[in-house]
């Protein structure tokens, strides 16, 4: 039951904020701007697309090699599998997703492999914090200058939770109550052990200046898409790229919102009411979010689900046993 009312309360919302959205937007206006692109220029967002895909694969990939040794091209497709499961599954399943299919094709626990998702989203806030603070100093925020104290806080916090990562191990090594208390819940200790394992990287300088390093071109490329997008469907005023970085913060802002299954509604209402703060017509505002996410939508679903296939599950089977309803031998069956 409590599923379903978060279900429903995800709709809800997407379906309130995308009417804030698309309150007198003419819908053949829209397409008109989204036949203007040639396709030289959508070759390009294809390349940021995989750019950044990969990326993420090489970084999962080095923070998962203290327990495993699974490539970067097995780590990017475990990605766009977790990132397409988002996309078309309702209570963001897609993370879990990830990890449950990543104990056979990466080789670690099922544990681990989430807790290396975790500090990837640790890494990736802070990361976009840099960012927002990169694109104050350029003048590019305008009056979401006004929330830097906010994002500074929030980086700290969740430094804060970076390095209780990094130091669990060592603290269920040295500290003798902790230890003589999981000692009576071998379970317990047994998931510590396994969480701590998947900032194990970090605790290698060398490893760890590296893992944070990839975030930089990763989020950067993503800031180079939403620029690009500005640049291609000709919105006025035009993006510098200092903006295209604010308006990934945006984005990345508005998909933690509870939504339905692709955030739809909350990333186009972030994005227009951030483009008409700059001077931008609410339409064309409109547009442009819509352009800037369907182009993702459609390339990481679609090349998400034929990486789910190709390892050997189905959609419907991967749904049936993150939803609780078991799975059988059939998955790749659908």
């Amino acid at each position: 039951m409590r599923k379903t009312l978060f279900i429903i309360a995800g709709f809800a919302l997407s379906l309130l904020l995308l009417f804030l959205a698309v309150r007198k937007i003419d819908p053949a206006a829209v397409l008109a701007v989204y036949s203007r692109p040639k396709l030289a220029e959508m070759a390009v967002v294809g390349a940021i697309i995989l750019f950044t895909l990969f990326m993420r694969g090489l970084r999962w990939k080095l923070l998962l090699s203290p327990c495993a040794a699974a490539s970067a091209m097995t780590m990017m497709k475990l990605e766009t599998i977790g990132m397409a499961l988002n996309n078309v599954l309702p209570l963001r399943l897609g993370e879990i997703g990830r990890a449950t299919i990543g104990v056979s094709l990466a080789g670690a626990p099922f544990l681990t492999l989430l807790s290396t998702i975790l500090v990837e989203r640790v890494l990736d806030t802070i990361t976009l914090g840099v960012i927002f603070a990169v694109a104050l100093k350029l003048g590019a925020a305008g009056k979401l200058a006004a929330y830097g104290h906010i994002v500074w806080a929030m980086v700290a916090a969740v430094v804060t939770a970076l390095a209780a990562l990094i130091f669990l191990e060592e603290m269920l090594e040295r500290s003798g109550a902790l230890r003589n208390f999981l000692a009576r819940m071998p379970k317990a200790d047994k998931l510590a052990r396994q969480v701590a394992m998947g900032a194990q990287a970090l605790r290698n300088w060398k490893l760890a200046a590296a893992i944070i390093a990839l975030g930089i071109p990763l989020w950067l490329s993503d800031a180079l898409g939403y620029f690009w997008a500005a640049r291609i469907i000709g919105l006025e005023p035009a993006l510098a790229f200092g903006q295209g970085m604010v308006l990934l913060c945006a984005a990345a802002v508005s998909v933690a919102l509870p939504s339905m299954p692709g955030y739809f509604g909350a990333f186009e209402l972030a994005l227009q009411q951030v483009l008409v703060g700059w001077g931008a017509d609410p339409q064309a505002a409109f547009t442009y979010a819509t352009f800037v996410h369907l182009n993702g939508y459609i390339a990481i679903t679609l090349l998400g689900i034929i990486f789910l296939y190709g390892a050997g599950h189905s959609l419907g089977g991967i749904w049936k046993r993150l939803s609780g309803g078991g799975c059988s031998n059939a998955d790749a069956a659908g």
